[in-house]
């Protein structure tokens, strides 16, 4: 995945939303920092700590959209099935039976 060098971003997603909620962040929240990122390096904007805030702002706002888009109903409901089937259901990243559910994602690839 696109970053520039040197910037590595972890994040846990608590998955107060459900498991599935969790697991959609994890697969789909790195690319969409990463092109938020690219949107605003290409428009001139320089690398720095309100850029980056803008960024992960940005791509929180994006998820939100993504978890309520019709496109994205499918993709969400095969996690939630696969949550709910827990390991062996699916790489979900959480299981049903975790308390708080929790995800990580790790966009220095």
């Amino acid at each position: 995945m696109w970053l520039r060098s040197g910037i590595s971003l972890f994040g846990v997603f608590d998955g107060h939303g459900g498991s599935e909620v969790a697991a959609f962040c994890k697969k789909y929240m790195p690319d969409e920092i990463s092109r938020q990122l690219r949107v605003r390096l290409a428009s001139g904007t320089r690398l720095s700590g309100d850029c980056l805030g803008e960024v992960l702002t940005a791509s929180f706002h994006a998820m939100d959209e993504m978890l309520r888009s019709p496109e994205f109903e499918r993709p969400l409901l095969a996690l939630k099935q696969a949550a709910r089937a827990g390991p062996k259901g699916g790489d979900a990243g959480v299981s049903s039976s975790e308390a708080g559910s929790s995800s990580s994602a790790d966009l220095d690839e």
